[in-house]
């Protein structure tokens, strides 16, 4: 494979950086049509067992993993021993189907974009390169969700694509502009995979289904996003309504918010204390993903299994999305 060079502004620094020559490099990685769901699957919390939750999964985002200003990786405070201890914790509960799905999470790239130094994004470059092949991810999910400028996002993305046209990358945005999360998915949808759309936060997490449809349909609509690449995010957790204020507690994971609060799986709001909280009910997440999948865009994803309740409960998210995506 032929090497060659391209310059790239980064800051406000013009530097030359490797970048791999072949014919579909800025071309999406190919991917059988239908409706999909993806998850996310935190490594640095309670590494429960969802083997059984991830049964349906087609991807699972192992996340995450942000550079420093030198290019160095770090493992949200852990040390990467740490990390491949929870990686092959995690990667013996799966079959071998769930093995080959898996990609790397990884979070703010602004240390990369702003630095002017080309040793620095070699080396975050070559780090990437080697987690993906010492773990055998088989993608990237770019989660970066900072004010950086749009041009600067679009180079990364592009540069991302470039040195590795062969595995599968995808983004994760916010469901409004803030940020500019929408211009940054119009500028990078013809070399992503899936772009994963925050269906939740405190903003969101209370939406209806006819409102987060709307999102979808913005970006569709009035971005020309490809409609096969758009996810709906489906959180597994509740968020209160006053988590901005100092000291409030910002939220509760679904299984502790049915089995130790006792809040009703078929409503969408529980009040505990001077709190309410705001989430997605077993009907409403029923109906959410009812209406992605009838309007025709690829599919949802979740944050996160390890929040849920076992697959087998009655309540239980993942089982009710399954249910519903099979339907």
């Amino acid at each position: 494979m032929k090497c060659k060079y391209k310059k790239v502004l980064f800051g406000l620094t013009l530097i030359t950086l490797p970048m791999f020559s072949i014919a579909n490099q800025l071309a999406p990685s190919s991917e059988s049509s239908g409706f999909i769901r993806n998850d996310y699957y935190v490594f640095n919390r309670d590494n429960s067992d969802v083997n059984e939750s991830l049964k349906n999964v087609t991807y699972t985002y192992f996340f995450s993993v942000k550079p420093n200003d030198n290019g160095e990786l770090f493992y949200d405070g852990h040390s990467e021993d740490n990390f491949k201890l929870k990686f092959d914790d995690f990667f013996a509960k799966l079959d071998a189907n769930q093995r080959s799905k898996m990609m790397l999470g990884v979070g703010n790239l602004d240390p990369i974009v702003t630095s002017a130094s080309p040793e620095t994004y070699r080396r975050f470059m070559n780090e990437m390169n080697r987690l993906l092949i010492d773990y055998g991810f088989v993608g990237l999910d770019i989660d970066w969700e900072t004010d950086i400028a749009v041009s600067l996002y679009s180079n990364m993305i592009h540069n991302l694509r470039s040195w590795f046209p062969h595995k599968k990358i995808s983004i994760s945005i916010g469901s409004n502009n803030y940020n500019h999360y929408f211009d940054k998915a119009e500028a990078v949808d013809n070399i992503v995979d899936f772009i994963n759309v925050q269906g939740y936060g405190p903003h969101t997490n209370n939406l209806s289904t006819v409102a987060v449809i709307d999102v979808l349909d913005q970006l569709n609509q009035n971005y020309g996003v490809d409609k096969n690449k758009l996810l709906l995010g489906l959180p597994i957790y509740a968020v209160t309504e006053s988590q901005v204020e100092a000291g409030s507690p910002k939220d509760i994971a679904w299984s502790k918010l049915i089995s130790d609060y006792g809040a009703d799986p078929e409503l969408n709001k529980f009040i505990l204390g001077e709190y309410t909280y705001n989430y997605n009910s077993i009907p409403l997440i029923r109906e959410k993903v009812s209406a992605v999948k009838a309007a025709g865009y690829r599919g949802v994803f979740t944050w996160e299994p390890q929040l849920d309740l076992p697959y087998g409960d009655v309540n239980s998210i993942i089982a009710a999305i399954d249910d519903e995506m099979i339907e």
